[in-house]
């Protein structure tokens, strides 16, 4: 007797893009190695209107050489991060949803430790978690928003937050 496997993901990640396609594959590589299973987790990068075709083009190589279940989604024109997200957490399948950034390098028991809190926490509405200064030469250019949290904000920094979907929805 064969057994269907339950195909829904645990948790989905949903990952804002524009015009970096450099760090990609640095943030692609931390999510592979991440000590929950990738069955147990879906990754949605949204190319939030990034110019010229090299965006699209590295995520489709990612997406097509990684053993994530990677899924690429485009807005046309960027109007911020915010847009982009909301794409990417309305077309993902998880029942929680966790966001970070393009520029980030989420430690390797970021999920597992995520969703241990979210399962120890019935009620939850949001959990922040730490984001850290990257160790070494980091990029900075115009676009470049640099915030190191070790406690809840009331910004709400999206490059490290988990959410039940229901309460997105």
């Amino acid at each position: 007797i064969a057994r269907c496997q339950d195909l829904t993901p645990r948790a989905s990640v949903v990952v804002p893009t524009y015009g970096r396609p450099h760090l990609l594959e640095r943030l692609v590589r931390a999510l592979e190695g991440q000590t929950l299973p990738a069955s147990d987790f879906e990754v949605l990068v949204v190319d939030n209107g990034s110019p010229g075709e090299e965006t699209a083009a590295e995520l489709s190589r990612l997406a097509a050489s990684s053993p994530l279940v990677l899924r690429v989604l485009r807005i046309e024109e960027n109007h911020g991060p915010a847009p982009a997200r909301n794409l990417g957490w309305r077309a993902a399948v998880g029942p929680y949803v966790a966001f970070t950034d393009d520029d980030c390098v989420p430690r390797r028991d970021w999920l597992e430790q995520a969703l241990r809190t979210a399962a120890a926490t019935p009620d939850l509405g949001v959990l922040q978690g730490a984001t850290r200064r990257p160790d070494g030469p980091y990029e900075y250019t115009n676009n470049t928003v640099y915030r190191e949290t070790g406690a809840p904000s009331p910004d709400f920094e999206g490059s490290n937050l988990l959410f039940p979907r229901a309460g997105l929805e």
